[in-house]
């Protein structure tokens, strides 16, 4: 996969994952959890480390929170404190596939 193929892969990510949390605000997960449950409904098979790297990009956004759990594993959620950034964020994205999140997107 090219370069351009894995940013646009995680933009797809991005939206999916800020989607998910938008429908389920409540909602926490490992990147593993993530991957297996909150990306099912889109039938895509999205590698573990484009999940991570997408997740590196909302938390450097500051719309996720992560904590560290009792098994030392990371645990991420929705920073409900940015509900209203994510909200027109996911509105950009969704109405023009091919908006520019890249632009922030660090490799």
């Amino acid at each position: 996969m090219g370069d351009k193929d894995a940013i646009g892969s995680r933009k797809i990510l991005i939206r999916q994952i800020l989607t998910y949390l938008l429908k389920y605000p409540e909602a926490k997960d490992t990147v593993e959890g993530i991957k297996r449950w909150w990306l099912t409904e889109y039938q895509d098979n999205h590698r573990a480390e484009d999940v991570r790297k997408a997740i590196q990009w909302l938390v450097e956004q500051g719309w996720l929170r992560y904590r560290e759990s009792r098994t030392s594993e990371i645990i991420y959620g929705l920073n409900k404190a940015e509900i209203k950034q994510v909200r027109e964020f996911v509105d950009e994205n969704m109405s023009s596939k091919s908006s520019d999140v890249s632009k922030n997107f660090k490799e």
